[in-house]
């Protein structure tokens, strides 16, 4: 296994893990905080229906590319659809973290998953690279 396949793998284990991460702490705040909608102005009422959603779907995403990244780096051929689900998943990324209003703290797990996801998608590359120049020779 190269370098970069072995990386490709570390990176889309972390990426499962804080994946998974994000989708718990997101259903834990949900869960955990306050849901009046009431005593809330109209753009926190936004953020409060769409905050989940949006981690939820980052985190699948997030584990999607995280599954695929580990089944491509023993076998680039499965790579499939991993830098794809990788770029999805910076932008929702930082979707969900404009939406939770993550100016004025970011929360960590998002963000380290969101980096996850593009050195993901940089590793991705180099190892279809690597695939190629071996069928080119």
């Amino acid at each position: 296994m190269s370098t970069n396949r072995r990386v490709l793998k570390i990176v889309s284990l972390i990426q499962f893990v804080l994946a998974v991460g994000v989708i718990v702490l997101a259903i834990l705040a949900k869960v955990g905080g306050d849901q009046s909608v009431e005593s809330h102005e109209w753009g926190e009422t936004v953020r409060l229906y769409l905050d989940l959603p949006a981690f939820i779907l980052f985190g699948a995403l997030s584990i999607g590319a995280s599954i695929t990244g580990i089944h491509g780096a023993n076998r680039p051929s499965r790579l499939g659809s991993h830098m794809l689900l990788c770029i999805l998943g910076i932008l929702f990324g930082i979707v969900a973290m404009v939406i939770s209003g993550a100016g004025a703290g970011a929360p960590v797990a998002p963000a380290l998953d969101v980096v996850a996801c593009l050195v993901g998608t940089i590793f991705d590359a180099r190892v279809r690279k690597e695939v190629e120049r071996r069928l080119d020779k």
